[in-house]
């Protein structure tokens, strides 16, 4: 009996142990919405009264594990029209600088988008994947392409996205955008991928702040799966002063191999009890 209780502990323990070292990381989305708009968003770099009455206000403050502080953040807020998804981004750097060699180290957000939510593994963009795209908007305008995408820059990106629109204005605490992209994904419970980052230039020639709204790992360019956040498309709601609404990527929900561990680890204890009982 006694060898019988001490071989269901060590087997017990084995798969408690086993189930904590090789259970997968756990993929965490983030959930946001957004709801229809009341009244149609003009694009001219001022945020319309339809962003704060229909959109909550999300964060972009994730930074990636090469930023450096202090750290450039911003806000979005997002409404919908069939059809159409309106975005209005603020960004918070007073130091506009257009001077790295690399259009993805200067002032910029990358915007990333899975309309459809087709969730790709791999790379996208172009005529093979019309519905998911990364468009990089840039703060200063060169003379060189100011919208840059997977799909191509500029006007090649136009004639993919027809109808698509953006502002970049400047404000007193740093700078905005204001952009409509249509897509006929679009609709009331319509579900997409996305992510937003926001690269800062500080004067060095180089990206010294990096942050994303949702997944940081830096490869949503190359990779659709890491769009990290859910964005479903609600109905409008009655006016209301909408909340920060804060992303927190710390404390994860528990994972299935985290509740076995639980599990077997109280049916160790168990044996354990049984054994000592036995043992008299």
């Amino acid at each position: 009996m006694k060898k019988l209780l001490t071989a269901c502990i060590i087997i017990t323990l084995v798969f408690s142990l086993s189930s904590v070292i090789f259970a997968e990381p756990l993929e965490k989305q983030v959930e946001i919405i957004s709801r229809k708009a009341t009244s149609t968003p003009v694009i001219d770099g001022t945020r319309d009264a339809v962003y704060n009455d229909q959109s909550e206000v999300y964060e972009i403050k994730i930074p990636t594990a090469n930023a450096e502080e202090p750290l450039t953040t911003g806000k979005f807020w997002t409404v919908w029209e069939d059809g159409k998804s309106y975005w209005f981004f603020e960004l918070y750097d007073t130091t506009p600088n257009n001077s790295a060699g690399n259009s993805y180290e200067r002032d910029c957000i990358e915007f990333f988008i899975d309309f459809a939510y087709e969730r790709v593994d791999g790379s996208y963009g172009g005529q093979d994947y019309p519905n998911i795209d990364q468009v990089r908007i840039l703060r200063i305008d060169d003379g060189g392409p100011v919208i840059q995408s997977t799909s191509g820059d500029d006007d090649t990106f136009l004639d993919l996205y027809p109808g698509f629109a953006w502002k970049v204005s400047e404000m007193a605490n740093g700078w905005s955008i204001e952009m409509v992209f249509p897509n006929a994904a679009v609709k009331l419970g319509g579900k997409s991928g996305f992510d937003v980052a926001l690269a800062d230039d500080k004067g060095e020639g180089r990206r010294q702040s990096h942050v994303f709204f949702a997944n940081n790992s830096d490869q949503a360019w190359q990779q659709c799966l890491d769009f990290g956040a859910d964005l479903t498309y609600v109905a409008s709601k009655a006016t209301a002063v909408p909340p920060v609404a804060e992303v927190d990527k710390t404390n994860p929900k528990t994972s299935d191999a985290d509740m076995l561990f639980v599990i077997l680890a109280f049916v160790s204890i168990v044996c354990l009890i049984s054994f000592k009982k036995f043992a008299k």
